[in-house]
């Protein structure tokens, strides 16, 4: 191959790639604004919970004259607002009118009197987030009140609360710092940064191939001095370095804000990479963006037109969301991943991507990743190369 043959042909192709204002404004606006909507949305998410769980819950009680001691002491916390009983209330707690009616039954106060068993029942929807808290909430009020009434007991019998705890319990969480403040931005930027590598190159790569079929302008390459291995590298290198563009603007529009106000999506939340941890994600991503670069191009060249190229590059969006999906799904169980999973093609990357953002340092499946993601690139470069080399591809009615 000739080097220089290959960068006629990729200044070619990035100058009319670089014409189109659209490519211009998806390659600059977009990735800049992406981050930005991500953000956002999270930020107000997160507010959103935190003023729900800090807002007063409204709580209706049945029989208030059978439990006015524990009247007293609900009229004093802060954390609810009595109001009437409404007369529908399943309804009003399916509207969210109230959160919680409390049933308090008939001689409930002569029952705690006399040392005898009684229930209260509380209803609450559990599909609405306010009220499944609003019952949490009434449930340690319950809790103390029902501890006050236990002390009372044990005093009037000269009787200690050890008797009845013999033991107490401590919990010592032992999760690292850097995995706690880790977390949630595990579950928004490898989103973002590993579908920007993905998909930061597919335009240019759709127009440089089934849009150039479409445009019949293919041919006029075609008959040029540039062998078939010499033209795919130059479009190779093309779609590369839109897609290296791409990635930096991304990963600075992420990284300067993260790094300037760490608690902006919520407390704690803080970019904890060091460099070596940033060197083997820019190392992977790199790679991703290799495989994903030719694979486009060898796809695209077999479509007759950019619309058929548009259908054919859609499920990479599956194979991006599917793992973004299932990471929390196993992070909630606590369940390690299997070590075949570091080998499925896009997936691998964005979990060692969460691997690095919570401070885990596996070295075995970073060797596992940088391996595989290499072998597909290669073998997608072959791929690409192979489809130019067809003339039934290339010139497909």
């Amino acid at each position: 191959m000739r080097s220089k043959v290959i960068w006629y042909l990729l200044q070619k192709e990035l100058l009319d790639a670089l014409r189109d204002r659209r490519t211009l404004l998806t390659m600059l606006i977009t990735p800049i604004l992406f981050p930005v909507l991500i953000f956002g949305f999270s930020t107000l998410t997160v507010g959103h919970i935190e003023e729900t769980i800090a807002r007063t819950a409204t709580l209706a009680v049945d029989g208030e004259e059978n439990g006015m001691p524990l009247m007293e002491n609900l009229s004093a916390n802060d954390t609810f607002e009595l109001v009437p009983l409404p007369d529908d209330i399943n309804g009003s707690l399916r509207t969210g009118a109230v959160q919680v009616v409390v049933i308090i039954p008939e001689g409930f106060n002569q029952s705690i009197n006399n040392r005898t068993p009684t229930e209260i029942v509380v209803l609450y929807d559990a599909s609405r987030a306010q009220s499944l808290n609003a019952a949490t909430d009434f449930r340690t009020f319950l809790q103390d009140y029902e501890d006050t009434v236990v002390d009372v007991r044990l005093e009037d019998e000269n009787l200690t609360r050890e008797l009845i705890e013999p033991f107490s319990i401590g919990f010592d969480n032992r999760a690292s710092e850097e995995k706690e403040e880790g977390l949630l931005l595990s579950l928004i930027l490898p989103l973002a940064v590993v579908s920007w590598v993905v998909f930061g190159g597919m335009n240019i790569a759709i127009d440089i191939t089934a849009g150039e079929k479409e445009r019949r302008t293919l041919e006029s390459i075609l008959v040029s001095p540039a062998t078939r291995m010499e033209l795919v590298m130059g479009k190779f290198l093309a779609t590369f370095s839109i897609t290296m563009l791409n990635m930096v603007i991304m990963i600075v529009s992420i990284i300067l804000p993260v790094a300037a106000a760490p608690d902006m999506i919520g407390e704690g939340t803080r970019l904890n990479l060091d460099a070596v941890g940033f060197g083997v994600l820019i190392g992977v991503l790199l790679l991703l963006a290799v495989m994903s670069n030719a694979l486009q191009l060898a796809v695209c060249i077999f479509a007759k037109s950019v619309r058929e190229a548009q259908y054919y590059v859609s499920p990479f969006t599956i194979f991006t969301i599917i793992p973004v999906m299932f990471f929390p799904i196993v992070t909630v169980v606590g369940e390690e991943l299997p070590a075949g999973v570091y080998w499925a093609p896009i997936m691998n990357v964005i979990f060692l991507f969460q691997e690095q953002l919570l401070g885990t340092q596996n070295w075995y499946h970073v060797g596992i990743v940088v391996f595989s993601t290499a072998l597909y690139s290669v073998i997608c470069l072959i791929l690409a190369s192979e489809m130019f080399k067809r003339e039934g591809v290339l010139f497909r009615d």
